[in-house]
């Protein structure tokens, strides 16, 4: 039972959010460490230095604080710094938004990967985030890795055979029970989920969304089978250290174009809609990863356009302010039709000529314009090494 004073603590608790955050600051080269309190009635925000113990920054609205980027892993912009949250700063804000962020492993095995799209607009429609995604091509050893508990299944050999046989979708999904929505989607009983009973077959995992866009995918999907179980098999598909690797990217290299889905976008819950456009206008995409760049790798990825584009500046903070989802896409003359699809750098433009073109449909202005894609035939296979291969090392 709660004293009288941890409950009015909480009850402080509950209109701000404490967070522990840092900070690396480009020209001393100090990483600075900072109390982020965050206010949800007006979405204000407040700053401590912690090594100096005093005031950095006082409330001040900040209203394109990205609110699921809220957690322990996330990166805001404040005031044009890069915060990466490390903690939570006091135990209320811990209560409270531990079981909302909660994290499974959801896979979308190969035989589904046309339906992606639709998947990742019903997860986000869900209440899920999809904070790390990526196309993997999956060999047998990783498989055995992450499904130690199938290995005595009767379908086990069935369920690897399925995930080598073509590139997969992986993802870490964060939401208010996230474990559990996961798995009601995949076919199991409330019953089932709330005991942690595995069904006697590794079919039992199936991508069965009670949702009209999907319908009729078998088992086409996986999910972890408790809490303890998505950090380990999260560990394995995303390490967070260099002591092992997770499964290789599916990327091809070669005779493909880069599509960059803008973190406003992400942030938006667009990325299914956007990933199912692109799908329905006849391109493959053969290699996608979520990612969040430093502000120097948004530099040096945007210098083409340095002192070219007038919003350059802009460009470099819309495209470093949360996470990206990097898209190979393929298709004949792949560069120049994909271009056609994204249509003009202006949305209000694009909604006059091309009406029907990427930017028109999800852009807003010059910066937040949804997407970046390659304009020259010679960088498709530079921008997409870049994503996929440079910053993957």
């Amino acid at each position: 039972m709660q004293t009288k004073s941890e409950t009015a603590a909480c009850m402080e608790c509950e209109q701000r959010f404490c967070f522990l955050a840092e900070w690396p600051d480009p020209y001393s080269g100090i990483v600075r460490h900072f109390q982020l309190n965050v206010y949800p009635k007006d979405f204000s925000v407040e700053m401590y230095d912690v090594r100096n113990n005093r005031v950095f920054l006082r409330r001040t609205g900040c209203p394109s604080l990205s609110r699921r980027e809220l957690r322990i892993g996330g990166k805001v912009l404040v005031c044009s710094r890069l915060l990466s949250i490390t903690s939570y700063g006091d135990t209320c804000t811990a209560r409270m938004l531990h079981n909302a962020h909660q994290k499974t492993l959801a896979i979308v095995k190969p035989q589904a990967m046309a339906k992606v799209g639709t998947i990742m607009e019903v997860i986000s429609e869900a209440g899920l985030t999809i904070t790390q995604a990526r196309m993997v091509k999956f060999e047998r050893k990783h498989v055995e890795d992450f499904s130690a508990r199938l290995q005595a299944n009767c379908c086990f050999n069935e369920m690897i055979n399925e995930l080598v046989s073509g590139p997969a979708l992986v993802m870490e999904l964060m939401g208010k029970n996230a474990v559990a929505v996961w798995r009601r989607f995949l076919g199991f009983s409330t019953s089932e989920v709330d005991e942690n009973r595995e069904p006697d077959c590794a079919k039992g995992d199936v991508l069965n969304l009670t949702n009209d866009k999907i319908q009729n995918l078998g088992d086409q999907g996986y999910g972890s089978l408790s809490d303890e179980e998505a950090v380990q098999e999260l560990d394995i598909i995303f390490p967070s250290t260099g002591h092992h690797h997770g499964p290789p990217s599916a990327a091809r290299l070669d005779n493909s174009t880069c599509c960059i889905i803008k973190p406003h976008a992400v942030s938006e819950g667009l990325v299914g809609k956007i990933v199912n456009a692109i799908l329905e206008a006849g391109f493959e995409i053969s290699a996608l990863r979520m990612l969040v760049l430093e502000i120097k790798e948004a530099k040096e990825f945007l210098e083409v356009y340095h002192g070219v584009v007038q919003e350059y500046k802009a460009l470099v903070t819309e495209l470093s302010t949360g996470p990206c989802m990097a898209l190979e896409v393929c298709g004949e003359t792949a560069v120049e039709s994909f271009r056609e699809l994204c249509g003009p750098w202006d949305p209000e433009i694009a909604r006059t000529l091309r009406p029907k073109s990427l930017r028109a449909l999800f852009g807003k202005d010059k910066v937040h314009n949804a997407l970046h894609c390659t304009d020259l035939p010679e960088d498709g296979k530079l921008e997409v090494e870049y994503f996929f291969k440079v910053l993957s090392n």
